[in-house]
């Protein structure tokens, strides 16, 4: 599996994932940017490689370092404001839009079982986000509103993407498995061990409760009056 960043000449949004997975590895990992790379199928377009050497075993630097360095499969991270209308650039269909702040598609396994994914996720300029009231919130198990940060956004589908390789082969608590074996689940409990390790509060990651478990810009939930 590599690891690459759409490149984006217009607004540089790229740059704005490198910081993401900068952050998201502290000085657990070495991360290196190789930029101006092609890749099949993208005519025209061009990728960021992104190289990861783990120092130690936080759940970022982890899964940057799963994702990068698996061998086989690629995974293609598609940085997006939060304007933007757009859709997954090998959909079937154009009317594929994708909403929400992250999204993860993922082709069929190939005759040797890898799996190739794009990520789509929202990296508006954190001043701008903030500005206009465009970051994104979820909720924790008391139904309180909590940030869901642009790295941790990104995270959650990095997550998603090593979950063939990781996830399977992790031990989850019996209280992560109790609520379901879903990987959305496993991946939300994946998404709380890098929320502790960064000291923000964690999120609900039981499916089958009975509180919204929706997620929503600031200023969506401000006219829904969504937040308690």
């Amino acid at each position: 599996m590599t690891l690459f960043i759409h490149e984006d000449p217009i607004m540089g949004l790229n740059y704005e994932t490198e910081f993401d997975l900068r952050i998201m590895a502290g000085n657990d990992a070495l991360i290196t940017f190789e930029p101006g790379m092609t890749r099949p199928g993208f005519s025209g377009e061009t990728f960021t490689k992104v190289r990861c050497t783990l120092v130690d075993t936080s759940i970022g630097a982890t899964t940057i370092d799963i994702v990068a360095n698996a061998q086989y499969t690629d995974v293609l991270i598609f940085p997006k404001h939060y304007s933007d209308q757009y859709n997954d650039l090998l959909a079937t269909t154009a009317t594929m839009v994708i909403e929400g702040p992250g999204h993860i598609f993922s082709d069929p396994p190939d005759v040797y079982g890898f799996i190739n994914s794009r990520i789509y996720y929202d990296a508006t300029p954190v001043p701008e986000a903030l500005i206009d009231e465009v970051f994104w919130l979820v909720k924790d198990a008391s139904g309180n509103c909590i940030d869901m940060p642009r790295y941790v956004i990104l995270f959650h589908e990095l997550a998603h993407a090593a979950d063939p390789l990781f996830l399977t082969n992790t031990i989850l608590p019996e209280e992560v498995k109790a609520k379901t074996d879903s990987e959305e689940v496993n991946t939300r409990w994946q998404e709380n061990q890098l929320r502790i390790e960064m000291g923000l509060p964690e999120r609900d990651y039981d499916l089958s409760r009975s509180i919204d478990l929706q997620i929503m810009t600031k200023r969506q939930a401000k006219n829904t009056n969504w937040c308690p």
